[in-house]
């Protein structure tokens, strides 16, 4: 079975370059929010994305 590889994080050079309109500095340029700010229950990295935008948000789902 093949996985799908995971979008770059939102706001990086990649992403931007694949055409994400996440917030750039937001994300710390693909870090994360605040400098890569972790969800407290998850240790997950949290980020601002755009939620209509079929890389990071509600349609890439």
């Amino acid at each position: 079975m093949t996985q799908t590889p995971l979008p770059p994080p939102p706001g990086s050079p990649e992403a931007v370059a694949k055409g994400c309109t996440c917030p750039v500095l937001d994300n710390a340029r693909g870090l994360g929010w605040k400098g890569g700010v972790k969800d407290p229950e998850t240790g997950e990295t949290l980020y601002v994305m755009q939620i209509d935008f079929p890389l990071h948000g509600r349609i890439a789902a």
